[in-house]
């Protein structure tokens, strides 16, 4: 099977629309499709009932565990849950209140009208650090996306804010509430590593999760052995999916990943919720 679990519409960070991500994961040979936008559902609620791709409804919720911000796909969850509205709520207020903050650092650097700016960026969506780094380029503060969060908006820089997001636990929860399966997204991302990354494996099986996302993107096939490895400790199934959020991210096999052939893939439990 040829699945992608893990991508991104103009719902969020983006740059297609939920029904061209539909068409081009169609196009690229796609069997299974989720569009797991940053803490929103709304890329699923667009789509209309009859796709050309058996699809899962996702979301991809922003959490903390000891400290460090983490990501947390849902898979299968039900996008009109009441439970689910309440979340993406909390994160769109969590998400406005830190760009408040990112704006006011970048406007006494003079970057002119940094609100306004990522707002346009966002149409309509939650602004993100992407679309103040769109910002950035637009009004020539950056050469690209990259070296925005390299000078100003990556962890540690300048512009950089932390959010209070909601625990690992929390997050779980909102997921299991609205019918979904929750995986651990990115791991190897966490740069975590040894016990400390089997420590958050260990909790977040603990707390209900149910996947590890052990293939997300163009990642060292070592990266993968490891976490395959790590999923046949802790018993969860796996996961795997692109991260794609626009074309020109060529390295990116968008609609075409898979697993280790003895891993018990997640989609096996939600067979019956395809489309």
């Amino acid at each position: 099977m040829q699945v992608d679990l893990h991508c991104h519409s103009t719902a969020s960070d983006g740059a297609l629309t939920p029904d061209a991500l539909v068409a081009l994961a169609a196009e690229r040979g796609a069997d299974l499709l989720a569009i797991t936008d940053h803490d929103t559902a709304a890329g699923c609620r667009a789509l209309p009932a009859r796709l050309p791709v058996a699809f899962l409804p996702g979301i991809e919720l922003s959490c903390r565990w000891r400290d460090r911000t983490l990501h947390v796909l849902g898979l299968g969850i039900d996008p009109e849950a009441a439970i689910l509205r309440a979340a993406e709520a909390h994160q769109r207020a969590l998400r406005f209140e830190r760009a408040e903050r990112i704006a006011a650092r970048l406007a006494a650097r003079g970057v002119p009208a940094p609100l306004e700016g990522a707002l346009a960026q966002a149409n309509g969506a939650a602004p993100g650090r992407v679309h103040f780094a769109r910002h950035l380029v637009a009004c020539g503060f950056a050469a690209d996306e990259a070296q925005a969060f390299r000078r100003h908006l990556g962890d540690g820089r300048d512009c950089a804010v932390p959010v209070a997001w909601p625990a690992l636990e929390t997050a779980v929860a909102w997921i299991r509430a609205a019918g979904g399966e929750a995986v651990l997204a990115h791991p190897a991302r966490s740069r975590l590593a040894g016990e400390t990354l089997r420590q958050l494996a260990a909790d977040f099986a603990a707390s209900g999760g149910s996947g590890l996302e052990v293939v997300c993107g163009a990642q060292p096939p070592a990266v993968t052995r490891r976490l395959a490895a790590l999923c046949r400790a802790t018993g969860l199934a796996a996961s795997c999916g692109s991260d794609f959020h626009h074309p020109a991210q060529h390295w990116l096999p968008f609609g075409r990943t898979g697993l280790p052939a003895d891993l018990k893939p997640i989609w096996e439990r939600r067979q019956a919720t395809w489309a």
